[in-house]
């Protein structure tokens, strides 16, 4: 089964496309590091639910995805400090398009048009500090899947991470995660195998003058298809605006990653590009409100 979601990251043997499908407008690498979880936006609990320790105001997230093929995708997440930590709750839609199905039977040749796979998910996701450079969290999943509006399957998973950073080496952010462990339902007779993966990686905050700059390194590696996707990323940026761009490594397409985030009072708006090989390219665009934090960053004198 190979669907234009799936395409993103080379076609492989798991299925689940929703689960993988949900992704920052920031390139990997630099959305789960404890300095872009205050700058940025709640995207990296898609990552690693350990980033929602880190969250220091209500937010709503609203993301979108289109490119590749005429497939649909949204989502909507939101999150809540609470006195240990934070919580944060979302649901996802997938939609990959109409096809096309024919078949003869007893009354001739049938046509008919149809949904080719329609997914939701739901997510609930806690994050808290276990000591002050330990952060650790933990995302509950609950996803459907139809095919052809013929099959439907039903999976339950969990993700879980870990932030930490080293009192030796200021700035360095260093983290790990699980994601999509569970079991999952068959269509009809066929099973379609969760895309169960661990990964880790770190980030390094340095600023010079107004500016700062951040890079970035992640490897994951997706038990089903027995194989490392490593990924290198770069932030750059100075009051409300910052630029970031990454390569994934091992996949067919949408290697390159070149974003753009702008914040705002208590908006973040952010848009990535990710251009395509024999598909077409993908445009991702999410957009962030914090309902009680002004300004588009952390105090310099708050951080000291």
């Amino acid at each position: 089964m190979a669907l234009p979601g799936t395409l993103s990251a080379g076609t492989g043997r798991t299925g689940w496309v929703i689960m993988r499908k949900a992704r920052s407008a920031k390139f990997k690498p630099v959305a789960t590091t404890p300095v872009m979880a205050v700058r940025g936006d709640l995207s990296g609990v898609f990552y690693n639910p350990a980033v929602l320790a880190l969250n220091p105001s209500r937010e709503l997230f609203l993301l979108s995805e289109i490119g590749m093929a005429d497939d649909t995708f949204a989502g909507a997440v939101y999150g809540h400090p609470v006195t240990y930590g934070s919580w944060a709750a979302g649901i996802i839609y997938y939609d990959a398009g109409d096809m096309e199905l024919s078949w003869f039977d007893g009354a001739g040749f049938q046509s008919e048009t149809v949904k080719a796979q329609r997914d939701i998910m739901a997510m609930l996701s806690y994050g808290f500090r276990y000591t002050p450079r330990l952060s650790a969290g933990i995302t509950l999943k609950a996803a459907s899947s139809e095919l052809f509006e013929r099959a439907s399957a039903g999976a339950l998973a969990l993700d879980a991470g870990i932030i930490y950073e080293p009192e030796r080496v200021g700035n360095l952010s260093l983290a790990a995660a699980v994601q999509n462990i569970g079991t999952s339902t068959e269509f009809i007779n066929k099973a379609n195998p969760l895309p169960s993966a661990a990964h880790a990686g770190g980030a390094y905050w340095m600023d010079i003058g107004t500016y700062y700059i951040t890079p970035g390194f992640d490897i994951t590696f997706i038990f089903k298809e027995d194989r490392f996707i490593p990924e290198l990323g770069f932030e750059a940026g100075t009051g409300p605006v910052s630029f970031n761009t990454g390569l994934r490594m091992d996949v067919d397409e949408a290697a390159w990653h070149f974003g753009l985030t702008w914040l705002q009072e208590s908006y973040d708006i952010a848009y990535a590009y990710l251009p395509g090989g024999n598909l077409d390219p993908v445009h991702r665009v999410s957009i962030g409100y914090r309902f009680d934090r002004p300004g588009p960053g952390p105090d310099p004198e708050e951080e000291e």
